[in-house]
């Protein structure tokens, strides 16, 4: 095989393999596991699979006052608009090309809605995705029940859109508290929602995780071992999705930037891959958090953890240039979130319009 050469292996063969492949692909010789774990490999794979998608398959929500703009990434100004009667509006994810918004389902390319049943109890620490085996889009959300101040039992409850009704799980959880920008699930393959907590006697920050298919909570997913290494002093700042694999921005505070990681093959805490730094400047302080990969390019739009800042980082030259969305306030907090474009249905849905 290596008389192809190692560009074509690199660039052409590679590539188009699983994750899982390549895994198992590291054990097959040192030049392989040397090959497969360089930076030059890991961008190639990226690049390649970000090209087998178009910046017009998805969209990017931001939820303003009373209102939720979607955009292109290749695009300013917003290609849809819906708008609600209320102050603010809070979304919970997105998963399957269908926007989770507190207590309404909406598909944002067939402009379909669906209203739920309210979880007014659970407002925060929520998560949206969908159960492959039932066909069954689900919302998830916990709160603690206290002892003496020290947490017990966290009530889950999981919302059926087929059974358009919730289901109670009492879970026994050690004592530790949830983290993250608005608590929001972070989803991995479609039904595994994620979130960060801290334990206060470990000292130490986990990502729990809820699988919506078995309806319960599975092991921990390992965070680098980067952020187990006490001399560096990380602060682990925040975790998301970046095409389609488990991401996480750490503020290094040896090296004075922003590292953000990505999980190659999900719950392989070996396969977890320092994909860019950003040096801090006075103009990024703050945490970033990254968005979405342009199609085509090596860019990545990232934003500022607390304030409207987006940014397109370049991971060939390492330049940084901000991006603007019309209509998106300069200087205040929000969220941001991906949806795919789809036609899929909404069992019992109605054509949405400005309410």
């Amino acid at each position: 095989m290596w008389s192809l050469g190692k560009d074509i292996i690199l660039g052409e063969i590679l590539p188009r393999l699983p994750p899982k492949s390549l895994i198992r692909f590291k054990g097959v010789s040192k030049d392989f596991k040397t090959l497969i774990s360089s930076r030059k490999f890991i961008q190639n794979y990226l690049c390649y699979h970000s090209r087998s998608s178009d910046d017009d398959d998805d969209l990017l929500v931001i939820p303003k006052d009373g209102s939720i703009l979607c955009y292109r990434l290749d695009s300013s100004t917003p290609v849809a608009t819906f708008t609600w009667h209320h102050q603010t509006v809070s979304v919970t994810g997105s998963c399957n090309g269908v926007l989770a918004i507190y207590s309404t389902l909406l598909n944002p390319t067939t402009r379909v809605f669906w209203d739920i049943v309210p979880m007014p109890y659970l407002r925060r620490n929520r998560g949206f995705a969908f159960d492959p085996v039932n066909l069954d889009f689900k919302i998830v959300g916990f709160s603690d029940e206290r002892n003496n101040e020290a947490i017990n039992t966290r009530i889950t409850k999981v919302y059926s859109l087929n059974a358009n009704s919730c289901t109670t799980l009492d879970t026994e959880f050690p004592t530790d508290s949830v983290e993250g920008l608005h608590n929001h699930g972070v989803v991995i393959n479609y039904y595994l929602v994620h979130w960060v907590f801290w334990s206060p006697s470990l000292r130490k920050r986990r990502i729990g995780c809820f699988d919506v298919c078995k309806m319960k909570w599975t092991d921990d997913v390992l965070l680098p071992r980067y952020y187990y290494d006490q001399n560096r002093r990380n602060y682990f700042l925040d975790f998301g999705v970046l095409d389609g694999l488990l991401s996480a921005s750490f503020e290094n505070k040896v090296d004075s930037c922003f590292d953000v990681w990505v999980m190659m093959e999900y719950g392989v805490q070996d396969s977890w891959f320092k994909l860019f730094s950003i040096p801090i400047s006075d103009n990024l302080q703050e945490g970033v958090i990254p968005v979405a990969s342009r199609s085509r390019s090596a860019e990545v739009l990232i934003r500022q953890r607390r304030s409207s800042k987006f940014y397109w980082y370049d991971r060939a030259d390492s330049r940084m240039s901000e991006a603007k969305f019309d209509g998106v306030p300069d200087f205040s907090r929000f969220e941001a979130f991906m949806c795919s474009r789809s036609m899929v249905k909404l069992p019992r849905g109605r054509l949405f319009d400005d309410r």
